[in-house]
């Protein structure tokens, strides 16, 4: 006998889970009290970054796990991770171990890898208990808690612990892990469902409080930024986040079984896989396609022979690479863009600079719309899948982030929070069609390792983009002008000061993103000149 959830218990779990797993979009936020702190300079700090990002997208273990053993013993695993990572910053961050790059560096890729088994565990389960018709509507909602775990956690930080870093990365570590913890009990495989239509009143309703909770947040963190408010205000954002995070619970109570209780059968997954595989992707009477194409199963080895798959892997190289160097880039970027004088050297603690509550608000406003782009871009995708296929989608989000790297080399402190709004929709276009367009083109049985292989792209981009080739030119440039910034204990930080700092970086990137629109392009000329199977569409 076993516990088998209802599966929208299930997706609500995904939505607890994805809500911390994301906490590698925090690290922009405190990354600089950090920094002064532990007194490392530009490229130490980027290290640490960096280091966090590559244990975030390391995910071909925790996929060939999952594949495995399943999602509650994934779930286990990333639980222990997060702790431990969390932990291990903490103690560091307060002396008790050593304060080394390198130590804090490795810690923060621990936590940051078992948020990559958290966010393998509920992105693979809901993708195996929903049919392909409707992945691009339930990818989009797990992943829209993705981006918003920022946004919750950056008013965290800066009402309850700024500038208290060390006190705030310990309350992360008891938290997320205990999350992940709990909810991992709920993570179940449905089967028999590869069938059965969605809820849409439930997924619709799901969208609704999502999306109010994303504007909440963004006006919470506007008002916070431009109004004079009290260090109670947290408070009262608090109580009515909570209130909204809760309501999330209530769209499962809808069915008249919350859990079922069935035997157990050996058999179960591979009768649901070989459903899938039975599946008619394409229907002649909808399309102008008269093919029949069914769904491909690849496992690893398989898909890492084909072609498609290092152009769709390159292409996110360049795209979220590009998304992540900015994401950990953004707090430094504002304060390169502070009118100092640069002789002599102005020294200024951080909370005193012109725009210090513009960084935490750049951050928690990416996360917004970060949060938003998945959903919108999920459910578009799905709704008009029989005029515009997935890479389409894909291709106008990786345009947009090309042209926002655009807008960051020339854009002022208060153009920068346009560049950040377009900057989250296309983050958050591209994370939902990736794992998508990754399902279709090489089938759910083998999903885990095959898109944890394909999330070692972000950690390649923030390798290249972020640490290599952002820190060389801030460094390049940091004679040119910079700025001291000063610890609790009058201890100086420089900074880089003047557009010069990130200017090229930026120019770069928005070339390497129009390189990754090139790989596109040819893997959609690819799939109508027929080189390969076509991407699966709506039944």
């Amino acid at each position: 006998m076993g516990l088998i959830f209802d599966r929208y218990v299930v997706l609500v779990a995904g939505m607890y889970f994805m809500s911390v797993a994301g906490s590698v979009y925090l690290f922009g936020v405190f990354a600089t009290d950090l920094q002064v702190k532990l007194h490392y300079s530009d490229t130490q700090i980027a290290l640490v970054g960096t280091l966090e990002n590559v244990g975030t997208w390391l995910g071909v273990v925790p996929g060939l796990f999952y594949d495995k053993f399943g999602p509650q013993l994934t779930s286990l695993v990333g639980a222990i991770l997060i702790f431990l990572g969390y932990f291990g910053m903490y103690l560091g961050s307060i002396g008790v171990i050593s304060q080394n790059v390198l130590f804090i560096g490795i810690s923060g890729a621990i936590m940051g890898q078992g948020s990559g088994w958290a966010y393998t565990s509920a992105l693979n389960t809901n993708i195996k208990n929903f049919a392909s018709r409707d992945r691009g509507k339930i990818v989009g909602i797990l992943v829209c808690f993705y981006g918003l775990c920022g946004a919750i956690y950056t008013q965290i930080y800066r009402g309850f612990f700024q500038p208290n870093v060390s006190l705030f990365i310990l309350f992360m570590a008891i938290t997320f892990s205990s999350v992940v913890l709990f909810f991992g009990c709920l993570l179940t495989v449905q089967p028999n469902l590869a069938h059965e239509e969605a809820n849409y009143s439930r997924i619709n309703m799901s969208y609704i409080l999502a999306i109010f909770v994303a504007i909440y947040l963004g006006v919470a963190n506007i008002a916070e930024t431009y109004l004079s408010t009290s260090r109670i205000y947290p408070i009262y954002f608090a109580i009515p986040l909570i209130f909204m995070m809760v309501w999330f619970l209530y769209f499962p109570f809808c069915s008249n079984n919350i859990s079922t209780i069935v035997r157990y059968d050996h058999d179960a997954e591979s009768k649901v896989e070989a459903i899938e595989d039975d599946t008619i992707l394409i229907d002649s009477r909808t399309t102008n396609n008269s093919d029949v194409v069914k769904e491909t199963e690849s496992n690893l080895l398989q898909t890492m022979q084909t072609l498609q798959f290092w152009l769709l892997f390159f292409a996110f190289i360049g795209s979220i690479g590009s998304g992540v160097t900015t994401v950990n880039t953004i707090g430094k970027v504002v304060i390169s863009r502070e009118n100092y004088p640069t002789d002599p050297i102005v020294k200024i603690h951080q909370n005193e600079l012109k725009h210090a509550q513009d960084i935490n608000t750049f951050v928690a406003l990416f996360s917004v719309c970060n949060m938003l782009g998945r959903i919108f871009i999920g459910f578009v995708s799905d709704k008009f899948i029989n005029k515009f296929d997935r890479f389409s989608f894909l291709i106008m989000a990786v345009v947009l982030m090309g042209l926002t790297q655009l807008i960051l080399a020339f854009a002022s402190v208060e153009l920068l929070y346009l560049a950040v709004v377009l900057l989250g929709i296309s983050y958050g276009g591209i994370f939902c069609m990736m794992p998508t367009i990754t399902s279709e083109l090489f089938g759910s049985k083998y999903f885990g390792a095959n898109y944890g292989l394909m999330s070692v792209a972000p950690a390649l981009g923030s390798i290249f983009f972020n640490t290599l080739l952002a820190s060389f030119l801030s460094n390049m440039f940091l004679e040119n002008g910079k700025i001291c910034i000063l610890d609790q204990k009058n201890i100086c930080s420089y900074q880089c000061l003047g557009y010069d700092c990130y200017r090229y970086t930026y120019l770069i990137l928005c070339g390497v993103c129009f390189l990754a629109i090139a790989c596109l392009l040819t893997l959609k000329w690819m799939r109508r000149q027929r080189k390969y199977p076509p991407l699966a569409r709506k039944v």
